[in-house]
This record gives C-alpha cells, structure tokens and sequence, in this order.
C-alpha cells in the first residue's frame, strides 16, 4: 500500500522503504534466481551448470531410488521432456539454508483426456554455487516437515 504526506509518496512496506535492503539478495537468494530463469529458458546446460556432478536426487533415507549425479539428473529431465512433460517454477523460497521450490508440472494425458497441471515441491540443497541434493515432495506439507524434523 502506498499513502502520501505532504505531496510526498510513502511506502507503508518497511522493506520497500528501505532502500539498503529493497536490492540486496542473499547468496542462496541469487541462486534461486539462477534456478527460476534455466527453468523458465526450458534449457537443460543452463540447469547442468547449476548442478553438483555428485548431485543427488531423491529421498536421501532410501539410497536405491532417484539418481547419484549430474548425468543422471538430466537424463530423467531429457527423458520427461521427450514424453511432453514440462515444469515451471510457481514460488521459490529460502527455507532454513535450502530452496523449497513450488513446480507446477504438465503432463501429457491419454488420448482424448486433455492435459493435467499437478503441484509438486522440492526442496533443494545448494553448496558452493552447485545444487547438491534435490528432494520431491507431494505436498508443501511434507517439504516444511522434512526440515524442521532435522537438527
């Protein structure tokens, strides 16, 4: 909301009105960025250069499933993307040191049945500029539990 005083425009957001913080981004601010324009180019180098070659994507407790590195990782994008599956970031925020990502992920239906939007999260950790370990969850529910069940 804005209000004036004395022909002067007032911002009643503190953050708006304090011109030191209104720009500043954190470092893991930035690199959502970063996450938010490779997801929005559609482009698999932009997002394997934000990528850990030791990347890991999955539920970290259960070691057999998901994938154990970059290569991985973006054969499963590649892989989606051939079957017509494409997904755009909705909300990313920081949340205790990591990314929590909101995906609104379309998939093609069975003929004659349309296409379908599902919401999905993944909470990414990030470390040293390169994406780490990537998690999916269902609901944004589960992500929030995840990290606040940790010490």
């Amino acid at each position: 909301r804005q209000g004036r005083t004395g022909g002067r425009r007032v911002e009643s957001d503190p953050w708006l009105a304090a011109p030191k913080r209104a720009n500043i981004l954190s470092d893991l601010g930035r690199f959502a960025e970063r996450v938010k324009a490779a997801y929005e180019a559609a482009d698999l180098s932009m997002l394997s250069a934000l990528l850990d070659p030791e990347v890991r994507w999955g539920d970290s407790a259960n070691s057999l499933f998901g994938c154990r590195n970059r290569a991985q990782v973006l054969t499963w994008y590649h892989r989606g993307r051939d079957a017509g599956t494409r997904a755009r970031i909705l909300a990313i925020s920081e949340l205790r040191g990591r990314l929590l990502v909101e995906l609104g992920v379309d998939r093609p239906m069975a003929p004659g049945a349309g296409s379908g939007t599902t919401a999905r999260w993944q909470l990414l950790t990030v470390a040293d500029d390169r994406i780490t370990e990537i998690v999916g969850f269902e609901t944004q529910e589960e992500a929030i539990e995840r990290v606040s069940a940790e010490p």
